[in-house]
């Protein structure tokens, strides 16, 4: 909370170029980080949210919605229950897809592999991605004798 709070205050300032590096740092760390191989599903969401977390403070919450795709009634005017609906799907699938390859590769194939088959598999939430990469953990483990890595 205390880093939040300081990167607050300075995003705040007048410093506008500060600011915008601050923004595509924080853009760049949502966009190409990836799970540790090593490291658990919650201390990889912690991470994700993070990054998310500085992203708003940042001025960049706009960028998890694009009005091109959003599911609105009024394509022209969203509703704010629209673009929060839209900003989760977006959440859901890079948090998905920059889970750890090695435990959920098999996952991620056959999700893309989904709308192809007329079936929209995707999350979307990021509490139901984390739901869905808890139960294949689940699964890995119980298939090396309780081995495998949360």
């Amino acid at each position: 909370m205390w880093l939040l709070g300081t990167i607050k205050k300075f995003v705040s300032g007048l410093d506008e170029m500060a600011k915008k590096h601050i923004l595509h740092e924080s853009l760049l760390k949502v966009l190409t980080m990836r799970q540790g191989c090593t490291e658990s599903n919650a201390e990889y969401m912690k991470r994700f949210t993070t990054y998310l977390q500085t992203l708003d403070v940042a001025g960049g919450r706009h960028i998890l919605c694009s009005p091109k795709i959003v599911d609105a009634v009024d394509t022209k005017n969203p509703t704010r229950d629209e673009i929060n609906a839209e900003e989760e799907r977006f959440k859901a699938m890079c948090h998905l897809k920059r889970s750890d390859s090695v435990r959920y590769g098999k996952m991620l194939k056959s999700l893309e592999e989904s709308p192809d088959l007329g079936r929209g598999e995707y999350p979307t939430t990021v509490a139901t991605t984390c739901d869905l990469m808890a139960r294949q953990s689940s699964q890995l483990n119980d298939g090396y004798g309780g081995r495998g890595v949360r």
